[in-house]
């Protein structure tokens, strides 16, 4: 599968993966969402290394800088040749199963049936590996919502969310390509289960992660939302009349002074006036 992600257009590659054939597939579909998920963060990374913004990170920015480098020169072209190497893999492995079909005589069947495992052990291999890398990308991508450009939380968060997601579908593929093998290599499969239930136990921990992030988000928006309410409430107030005698407008300033305290700790969110 000759494909040159960086020249394909977005429509031209969900048209390949909608095309219903099995490559690109399933493995190559998860290595592509981490592929997305480290350039959702990397941008992340970039915009807080913008001049703007560097003072305010400076603390947390060397850290962030290792692992924007470690997204860019080691997640990505690992991710990138997994997604051509899943399809190569997964293809070799069905035209041995439709060999072995097609063929009558009893040994070469059973030949057919041996190379087409052994290309089937590599398309479990390879979603492994694919998984190990995007519980790390998920990993960054929690550090990079907590200390970044908090403006950009949303890219952060759906890096996290896309990392999430590949890792779950590697685990389906997995577990998929487990049962087709049934009882043969009744060794190798015993090791794949072992690291299936720590990539799950990663899933779990990392799903739960997420949701704390997005419960973040929500917490900061029903903040502002009680902003609004009140300020809603204060305006349909000030404009009830047109004349204010003197103690009306005293009562009207002290009412907005202290709806501005009440929600200091959010319109200020550094530096909150203490007095």
């Amino acid at each position: 599968m000759a494909i040159d992600l960086a020249k394909i257009s977005a429509k031209k590659l969900l048209e390949k993966f909608g095309i219903g054939e099995h490559k690109p597939g399933s493995g190559s579909a998860a290595a592509f969402q981490g592929m997305l998920a480290c350039e959702l963060l990397i941008t992340v990374i970039s915009i807080t290394n913008t001049p703007k913004y560097q003072k305010k990170y400076e603390k947390v920015l060397p850290t962030l800088l290792e692992k924007k480098s470690k997204l860019e020169n080691d997640f990505l072209p690992q991710l990138e040749s997994f997604f051509y190497d899943d399809s190569y893999y997964f293809d070799r492995a069905i035209k041995y199963r439709k060999q072995r079909d097609e063929e009558e005589n009893f040994f070469l069947k059973r030949e057919l049936n041996i190379k087409s495992l052994e290309e089937l052990k590599k398309s479990i291999e390879i979603p492994i590996q694919i998984a190990n890398i995007c519980i790390e990308i998920a990993e960054i991508g929690i550090y990079v919502f907590d200390n970044a450009y908090k403006s950009a939380r949303g890219d952060s968060q759906v890096g996290i969310s896309n990392a999430v997601s590949a890792l779950q579908g590697c685990l389906s593929i997995i577990q998929l390509n487990l049962f087709l093998l049934k009882v043969n290599e009744f060794r190798w499969t015993s090791g794949i289960r072992k690291q299936y239930k720590t990539l799950k136990d990663k899933l779990d921990y990392l799903q739960i992660e997420s949701n704390k992030r997005l419960e973040v988000l929500e917490l900061r928006v029903d903040k502002y939302v009680r902003i609004f309410e009140d300020t809603d409430k204060f305006l349909s107030i000030s404009k009830s009349k047109k004349n204010w005698n003197d103690d009306e407008l005293e009562n009207l300033v002290v009412s907005f002074q202290n709806l501005i305290w009440k929600h200091r700790k959010v319109i200020w969110e550094t530096e909150t006036p203490k007095s």
